[in-house]
This record gives structure tokens, C-alpha cells and sequence, in this order.
């Protein structure tokens, strides 16, 4: 995951056009050594799409085992419930959270852009 940092400390190089110096840069996974690269928009990461988003945290949640609904005839959103009944419901661009036995049309406002979230902060939202 490419994280935005101020490089002021120290001089940052971007590894695809070279720039060199101080300022806004992107780092991958927090370390340098992995990947560095400016903010120009020609060498910027491109952002993960919410569908990306969406893929990759359904696909870690059911890699954890938890109760999944994602396709049915009848489901317009797909959803996860916690050991207590509570779910979390997936959006076109965001997570939404109902108390157990609630319905999507009760549902809260979890996380507004799903593509800054780890599988691990969505597992938590169900399970606390």
C-alpha cells in the first residue's frame, strides 16, 4: 500500500523519473527500500478502485472464515454478520453497520471510502 509522506528529514529520490530532494513523496509499505516515488502526477501510484476495494477485502474476509452472503437473487448488497448478529454491509463506496437483527435500512455509516481499509479494521467493526 503507497502511503503519502513528507520526506523534510532527509533527501527522497523517485525510483521511475529520478527526482531527487526534499518534499511530498510516496513510499510503498512504509520503507523506502521498497519503492519511492514523487507526487508528479506521471510517476504518483494509481489508487486502488472501489471495486478493487471491495474484491480485496471480501476476498480477506472469507480467507478469515467469517460468514459471508454475497450472491443471491434477492441480496442488493452483500454483507458479513458478527457472532452476536450485528453486519456489516458492502456499498458501491462504503461500509455500513447494523446492531443485530437490524436491517440495511438501519444501517450506520462504518467506513465512507472503503480503500484505505485493512481487512483487519473491517473485522474489527463486526466483532466489537
Amino acid at each position: 500500500m503507497w502511503t503519502e509522506i513528507c520526506a523534510a528529514i532527509y533527501s527522497a529520490t523517485c525510483d521511475k523519473c529520478g527526482k531527487h530532494g526534499k518534499g511530498w513523496f510516496f513510499v510503498k509499505n512504509m520503507s523506502h527500500d521498497i519503492g519511492t516515488r514523487c507526487t508528479d502526477r506521471k510517476c504518483a501510484p494509481k489508487r486502488e478502485t472501489f471495486k478493487q476495494a471491495r474484491r480485496r477485502l471480501w476476498d480477506g474476509i472469507l480467507a478469515s472464515g467469517w460468514p459471508c452472503q454475497w450472491s443471491s437473487a434477492l441480496l442488493k448488497h452483500p454483507w458479513i454478520e458478527g457472532a452476536d448478529g450485528s453486519r456489516v454491509w458492502f456499498k458501491a463506496q462504503a461500509i455500513y453497520f447494523t446492531d443485530p437483527g437490524g436491517r440495511f435500512g438501519d444501517a450506520r455509516s462504518l467506513y465512507s471510502d472503503m480503500r484505505g481499509i485493512t481487512v483487519d479494521r473491517v473485522i474489527w467493526g463486526v466483532s466489537k
